[in-house]
């Protein structure tokens, strides 16, 4: 299983697609990075991070502190809403609880 620790995070769903686009912050010589997830398929908590596991195998460590994105990241993201049409929205972690039973093991 490949794991990633993003900088920020922001879930994305369009029809029956919910992604995870997880962000990198960079630095004057890197520059910022991305990257969208396959359909995110469970999520775990505990007390500090939540675990996106997806399709594909891969799990996803988010602070639950930085579910937020560069600015830089976040016009890429908007792209993506935006050429995703009309029924794709940022899903808030009030939205993420109802489509997804969570629970405490991370294991």
């Amino acid at each position: 299983m490949k794991t990633y620790t993003p900088n920020g995070w922001a879930l994305m769903k369009s029809g029956t697609f919910i992604g995870l686009f997880a962000s990198w912050d960079g630095n004057f010589t890197t520059g910022d990075n991305w990257r969208l997830s396959s359909d995110v398929e469970a999520v775990k908590e505990d007390n500090e991070y939540y675990y996106f596991y997806t399709h594909s195998g891969s799990c996803y460590t988010c602070s639950k502190n930085s579910n937020r994105i560069s600015v830089h990241n976040s016009l890429i993201f908007a792209r993506l809403v935006y050429r995703e049409g009309e029924d794709a929205y940022v899903v808030n972690e009030d939205k993420m609880h109802e489509l997804f039973y969570i629970t405490g093991d991370n294991k």
